[in-house]
C-alpha cells in the first residue's frame, strides 16, 4: 500500500495541511513541537480510526476548533486507488467512511491501509508489563483478521458484562442469596466469554507459531550475532490449570484443538465460579494472558541490556510487517517517529535498508535531516519541512 496524499483538519496545530507524499521515503523534519508526529497520527486515524498516541479524540482537534478531519489517498499493490476519511465533531462523535461505503465502523475501517508503528513509546512491548504485549498482539491480529478483531469485540463486550455481574453481586454481599446473584444470567455471558475466549486463544496460538521464524531471523540480522530469541505464549488457563494441578487439561490443550480449549475454560469456569462471586470480577481468560520474550532463554523483560531491548524491538516490528505483508497480501506502510532520539545510527540504516529491500513506503520524523542523511543516500526521497504546523517550502 503507498499513501499518495494526506488532507488534515484541525488536527492539533494543523490548522489545514495538504500534503503529497513520496510512495518511497518520507523524511518530516522541523522543531520539536512543529507538528511532525502529527503528521503520522493523521495517517493512523485514516488507517486505524485511532491516533497510536493514547489520548481521546477530542484533545486532537486543534484549540478553538469544533472537529477535526483526516482525508488520505491511497494505492493498493494492484494499482487500484483507494480513500478513507475520519471526522470527530465534538458532542457528535465520530463519522468514518471509505471506498467501500459511508458511516462505517472502526471496524470496518481496521486492515484496509496495513500499518506498522515504530515509536520509543513503544519500548514497553519488551520492557514492560503483560498488557503491552498482549496489545501489540491484539493490534497485529486485528489488523490480519477480520474474524479475530470480531471476536475481541465481542469478547471485550462479553468480559464487561460478567464483571459487571459479579461487581453488582459483591457491591450487595450477596453472593448466597438468590435475590441479586441470577446464575443463569451469569452463565449465559459465561457461555459467550468461553467461545470468544478460546477463539483468541486458539489464535494467538499460531500466530506465534507463525511470527517466531520472523522475529529469530530479523533479530539475527539487526543484532550480528548468534543469540537466540524466542516469543512465548503463556495462556492464563494453563497458569489456572497449574495450580489446581490439573496437568491433563495443559497436555490437551497444547494439542490446538478448539474444542479442547473451550473443555479447558469451562472446567476452569466451574472450579472460579464462586470464588469470582465472592471477589466480584473475572479470574480467568485471555484478558490475563503473558507473553514473553527471552534472549538467549532468559525472559528479556528481566535480564535484557537496553541495548538488546532496543534490537528487540527493531525485529518483532519488522516480524510483524512481514507477517501482515503475507496475510494482507500488501505491503505495509511503515512509520518511524522519532526513532532517532532511542536508536543508534547502525539499527536505523538496518532498518531502512530491510525495508527498501521489501519496497515498503516509509515515514520518518526527526528534528535533524542530517542524521537521516548520514546514514543513507537522499535518492528518491521527498524532504517535508514542518515550522508550526506549517509546510515550509524551500
Amino acid at each position: 500500500m503507498i499513501v499518495d496524499n494526506i488532507l488534515m483538519r484541525n488536527v492539533r496545530n494543523h490548522v489545514l495541511t495538504e500534503i503529497d507524499f513520496n510512495s518511497n521515503v518520507n523524511v518530516i523534519y522541523g522543531k520539536n513541537g512543529a507538528g511532525k508526529t502529527s503528521i503520522l497520527e493523521s495517517i493512523s486515524i485514516g488507517s486505524l480510526s485511532k491516533s497510536f498516541i493514547s489520548c481521546s479524540d477530542s484533545n486532537i482537534i486543534s484549540k478553538g476548533a469544533e472537529f477535526y478531519e483526516v482525508n488520505i489517498k491511497s494505492t493498493n499493490e494492484l494499482d487500484m486507488k483507494y480513500y478513507s476519511k475520519v471526522k470527530y465533531e465534538l458532542n457528535l462523535g465520530k463519522t468514518i467512511s471509505n471506498s467501500y461505503g459511508d458511516n462505517i465502523t472502526p471496524k470496518e475501517l481496521i486492515g484496509t491501509i496495513p500499518l506498522i508503528i515504530l515509536t520509543p513509546d513503544y519500548r514497553i512491548i519488551t520492557s514492560g508489563s503483560p498488557q503491552s504485549r498482549r496489545d501489540f498482539v491484539d493490534r497485529v491480529l486485528s489488523q490480519s483478521n477480520k474474524v479475530y478483531l470480531d471476536e475481541f469485540l465481542k469478547f471485550k463486550k462479553a468480559l464487561k458484562q460478567r464483571n459487571s455481574i459479579l461487581l453488582n453481586n459483591k457491591l450487595n454481599n450477596s453472593y448466597n442469596s438468590k435475590n441479586y446473584y441470577d446464575e443463569d444470567l451469569l452463565d449465559e455471558w459465561t457461555k459467550q466469554f468461553v467461545n470468544h475466549s478460546s477463539e483468541l486463544i486458539f489464535r494467538r496460538m499460531n500466530f506465534v507459531k507463525e511470527i517466531q521464524p520472523y522475529f529469530s531471523d530479523f533479530y539475527s540480522r539487526v543484532a550480528n550475532n548468534n543469540e537466540s530469541v524466542t516469543l512465548e505464549y503463556i495462556p492464563n488457563i494453563i497458569l489456572k490449570n497449574r495450580e489446581l494441578k490439573d496437568i491433563n487439561s495443559e497436555e490437551i490443550f497444547y494439542e490446538q484443538s478448539l474444542d479442547a480449549i473451550k473443555d479447558i475454560l469451562e472446567q476452569t469456569y466451574d472450579r472460579l465460579k464462586y470464588d469470582e462471586i465472592k471477589r466480584g470480577s473475572t479470574l480467568f481468560g485471555p484478558q490475563k494472558d503473558e507473553f514473553l520474550i527471552k534472549l538467549n532463554n532468559n525472559i528479556a523483560r528481566e535480564f535484557a541490556s537496553q541495548g538488546q531491548h532496543k534490537t528487540l524491538l527493531i525485529s518483532l516490528k519488522f516480524a510483524e510487517f512481514q507477517y501482515l505483508k503475507n496475510k494482507r497480501n500488501d505491503t505495509p506502510v511503515f512509520l518511524l517517529d522519532d526513532i532517532f532520539s532511542e536508536i543508534d545510527s547502525y539499527r536505523i540504516g538496518m532498518v531502512i535498508e530491510l525495508l527498501r529491500k521489501n519496497s515498503s513506503q516509509i515515514f520518518i520524523t526527526t528534528t535533524n535531516p542530517n542524521q537521516v542523511r548520514e546514514v543513507f543516500s537522499t535518492d528518491n526521497i521527498k524532504f517535508i519541512h514542518i515550522v508550526d504546523g506549517v509546510i515550509c517550502y524551500e
